[in-house]
């Protein structure tokens, strides 16, 4: 994408404040917009998209966050239920030889376990669902980032497609285009 040169625009277009839906906005030329209108149809369109799954991401991690305090409640209520079984057992007369033998402490420690259990899998499943917001919202506001950094509009590239080299990867082909880029305005002004 080129941004279209329009210095006019270029003083108010750094000024980003969220608005209530928490979507960017800029002032451009006596207009509000949102960041995804400076980027052609397409464009604007994913980035919309990445936002969505930003956002969803969030609430899912939110959300498994949410049931694993539920759990940890829980584990906490049973393993006093388990404290106390065990209270009793010692206090029982005759006294018991083997508590862990007895049907009540079992079925105790067996809730115990089953909720360790369970807390280990939403740990698991937070941090995948964690990262997958992260890297969501990391993507988003890099985009972001970017768009601020315009000084208009941005225009669809209409040159020839960026070929890879057996090597090379993406963010070093992208410095060296940088670098081409940044060469080539020197070259003008």
């Amino acid at each position: 994408m080129q941004a279209a040169a329009s210095p006019a625009h270029a003083s108010h277009i750094n000024s980003g404040s969220p608005n209530s839906s928490g979507a960017v906005e800029i002032h451009t030329g006596g207009r509000f917009t949102i960041w995804a209108d400076l980027l052609p149809a397409e464009a604007a369109a994913k980035l919309r998209t990445l936002r969505e799954e930003r956002d969803e991401a969030n609430l899912l991690a939110r959300d498994a966050a949410e049931k694993r305090n539920e759990i940890v409640n829980l584990k906490i209520n049973a393993s006093h239920m388990l404290s106390r079984v065990e209270a009793d057992l010692d206090r029982a007369y005759p006294p018991v030889e083997d508590k862990t033998a007895r049907p009540e402490w079992q079925d105790a420690k067996a809730r115990v376990d089953r909720l360790v259990s369970e807390l280990d899998r939403l740990d698991t499943r937070a941090e995948t669902l964690n990262a997958k917001w992260n890297n969501a919202a990391s993507l988003v506001g890099n985009c972001e980032k970017y768009l601020r950094t315009l000084d208009g509009p941005a225009r669809p590239h209409k040159g020839a497609a960026l070929k890879i080299k057996k090597g090379e990867n993406v963010a070093a082909l992208i410095e060296s285009t940088r670098a081409d880029i940044a060469a080539l305005r020197a070259r003008i002004e």
